[in-house]
């Protein structure tokens, strides 16, 4: 019996555990929004504000796209550092422009705001262009 409640309490206080990294940030009072991955859908809900991108009819050799940007949440809402994972050259810049610009709404874990990360779609259709 006194075996049994040794590897239960060993094997509560190893699941509890954080990971390395985990736990160096949280004992320096900061964390990485790495460690926080969030769906699409939960960001947008979350999304307080939303720019649309700024484009020109004369990129419309290629009419339309989508950019798909891998982004960080910030403790305030704040977009933070956007990096292009997929889409069409030519919108790059006007899509890191509007997503710089997005805010949201921060995401709460245990009842405090942490940075998390997801990504953002921009669809592009310049179809209609003169």
């Amino acid at each position: 019996m006194l075996r049994f409640l040794w590897l239960a309490i060993v094997l509560t206080a190893v699941s509890s555990r954080l990971s390395p990294q985990a736990a160096s940030n949280s004992s320096a009072g900061r964390s990485s929004y790495e460690e926080i991955q969030i769906s699409p859908q939960v960001a947008e809900k979350l999304l307080i504000r939303k720019v649309a991108p700024v484009v020109t009819c004369l990129l419309a050799a290629q009419p339309v796209g989508t950019m798909v940007i891998h982004i960080g949440i910030g403790t305030h809402g704040e977009v933070l550092q956007p990096k292009i994972i997929s889409g069409p050259k030519m919108f790059e810049p006007s899509a890191l422009k509007a997503v710089r610009q997005y805010k949201y709404k921060p995401y709460e874990f245990n009842g405090k705001p942490v940075e998390v990360t997801t990504s953002v779609s921009i669809h592009y259709d310049l179809s209609n262009c003169p």
